[in-house]
């Protein structure tokens, strides 16, 4: 069998490769990757463009391998490329029923559904001109921040944060035709994420990691993860924590999910509310790849799999752990050539695991693309902190 890996980033496989070929948005291009952005970084789009290149490559690969088999990041990618190509369907790997896909990737929708089974945050789906202030305050409370959020977005893109003094600028972001899932950004609070494998019998919940996050262009944006062994939890929010999420694994298991998603949770108040699931890998599932393979188990892709065939292995996993945090960085102002190898330059000492996906042949950064991310052992607190900069406040 042909293994070949479609996503964002070439990094996704590199802790634990199992595939003989990648194609990525951001990548190498060299050792069996192709990327489709080489000297010209951009922020990453599933567009037509992009889209096209995918297919283009699958054709060649399908012409020159008698059984290939494709596996994806986001299967909502998949789906896309299907509706063009649906004879490509026998070859994509892993994946669930597009109707379940489609509105579980609804952040309101889930919300909803689960707000009866979970705590969730307050929260409620507005139009545009419903998100002003004035209104906000009468339907929350008084709050001075809030959290106004795109239906289907990842990565915190589609993720506000409305105030007075950005209202303006917020509001001319976001579409006139469309309803958006509003809340209020409580403070403080913990981000807690974590990877969920479902099959026909099991849930298992892998360890609980805190999400890290920056504010830029008036966003909360994906910054990193962090997985410690000693955790960021109390054993009583653990143990609420893996409750609520094996609760959500039973009611996705119930309806026919299969497969890898990811949790997302905020403890506030020292109550444990959901926010969202991603029904796809996540940004961290190269740290848990890490510590999979440390231990000699199979990969979060060989999981995946055996979630659409049988059962996974859930005695031999049952004392994973996860040392690691990673720390994304994104172009926040345009990049020249002489700006990215300084870059380069600056990090050649770094103490951690630097994964470049293709910077190195960068001539050219836009605003809000991807630079690199880096993977280096969390010793505590304090150590993340230091060392990835939070910068949400």
């Amino acid at each position: 069998m042909y293994k070949v890996w479609i996503g964002n980033r070439e990094s996704e496989i590199l802790t634990y490769n199992i595939f003989d070929e990648s194609i990525t948005f951001y990548g190498s291009n060299i050792n069996k990757n192709t990327s489709y952005t080489i000297e010209h970084r951009t922020p990453s789009n599933y567009k037509h463009d992009f889209t096209n290149f995918v297919i283009a490559k699958i054709d060649i690969i399908v012409s020159n391998h008698e059984k290939p088999e494709f596996h994806f990041y986001n299967p909502v990618f998949a789906y896309k490329i299907l509706s063009l190509r649906p004879d490509f369907k026998p070859y994509f790997a892993n994946l669930i029923d597009y109707e379940i896909l489609k509105w579980i990737n609804s952040k309101s929708f889930v919300r909803s559904w689960l707000s009866k089974t979970v705590d969730v945050p307050p929260y409620a789906v507005l139009s545009k001109k419903e998100c002003n202030i004035e209104n906000l305050k009468k339907l929350f409370g008084n709050f001075d921040c809030f959290v106004v959020q795109k239906d289907t977005s990842g990565g915190g893109e589609g993720t506000y944060l409305l105030t007075h003094s950005s209202q303006d600028v917020v509001l001319s972001c976001i579409s006139n035709y469309a309803l958006f899932l509003v809340s209020p950004f409580l403070q403080p609070k913990i981000s807690a994420c974590c990877h969920m494998l479902v099959d026909r019998e099991n849930v298992f919940v892998f360890p609980f990691g805190t999400q890290i996050s920056e504010i830029a262009d008036n966003r909360l944006l994906y910054k990193g993860t962090s997985y410690s062994f000693d955790s960021f939890f109390s054993s009583d929010i653990v143990n609420l924590l893996h409750k609520k999420a094996n609760i959500i694994g039973e009611r996705l298991r119930d309806i026919g999910y299969r497969g890898i998603c990811g949790l997302d949770f905020i403890i506030f108040n020292d109550k444990v509310l959901f926010i969202e699931i991603n029904a796809r890998y996540l940004g961290s599932t190269f740290l848990i790849n890490k510590s999979l393979k440390e231990k000699h188990l199979l990969s979060l892709f060989d999981l995946n799999t055996l979630c659409f065939k049988s059962n996974i292995p859930i005695d031999s996993l049952s004392n994973i752990e996860v040392g690691y945090t990673s720390n994304n960085e994104k172009c926040l102002s345009e990049l020249t050539e002489k700006d990215i190898n300084k870059i380069i330059l600056e990090k050649h000492d770094s103490n951690s695991e630097i994964f470049w996906d293709g910077f190195q042949n960068t001539k050219y950064a836009s605003r809000g693309s991807y630079l690199y991310r880096e993977m280096f052992k969390t010793i505590d607190r304090s150590d993340v902190i230091n060392q990835i900069h939070l910068k949400e406040e």
